[in-house]
């Protein structure tokens, strides 16, 4: 059965500024001089993930289709963040007005999976395309719409929840805060 959260390892803890300072540098020198800089929900998003990674403050899991446990890692939480950035206005307000048509793509090299998602009734459709040589076993699965609407909001709750504890100075840099709004995200 599908099932996507997020699991916090241990007691969130501030991470230090520098620490992050360091991660950014690392992932960004060649594209940003400074985290002020940061102009695009796909960097600030994977500085997020890879920061919340790196600290082991949680572990993103996903399941369904034949495996209890898909080999997920800071990229895939990313790519999954990008798809509701992406339709943040339909993603998570859509599910709030009974709208489940949507797709994810774990795109990242690995994984390479599409979640095709489609309103039937009170449940929702979940199509499963693989791009490897795995082989979803089922290819559909289906979910009741309210258990995928707690599970999509727990998500998105759980993972600004993260960034609030772990790293709160990040939400307070103007430019990153802008972008978060300006992809529709609310924290």
């Amino acid at each position: 059965m599908f099932d996507m959260h997020l699991k916090f390892k241990n007691e969130l803890s501030i991470i230090e500024e520098q620490e992050v300072i360091n991660i950014f540098e690392e992932l960004y020198e060649d594209i940003y001089e400074s985290i002020t800089e940061i102009e695009d929900i796909q960097s600030v998003l994977s500085l997020f993930c890879e920061v919340l990674f790196r600290s082991n403050s949680i572990e993103f899991h996903i399941s369904g289709f034949g495996e209890t446990s898909w080999n997920v890692s800071s990229m895939e939480l990313c790519c999954v963040l990008e798809e509701f950035s992406t339709f943040s206005s339909s993603i998570i307000s859509n599910i709030q007005k009974n709208l489940f048509n949507f797709y994810i793509d774990f795109y990242e090299q690995g994984v390479e999976r599409t979640l095709k998602f489609e309103d039937e009734g009170d449940n929702v459709k979940i199509f499963c395309e693989s791009r490897t040589n795995w082989i979803p076993n089922p290819t559909i699965e289906k979910i009741e719409k309210e258990k995928l609407k707690i599970m999509l909001e727990k998500f998105h709750n759980d993972f600004f929840y993260a960034i609030k504890c772990a790293c709160p100075f990040l939400l307070d840099y103007p430019t990153i805060r802008e972008v978060l709004i300006s992809s529709g995200f609310k924290y």
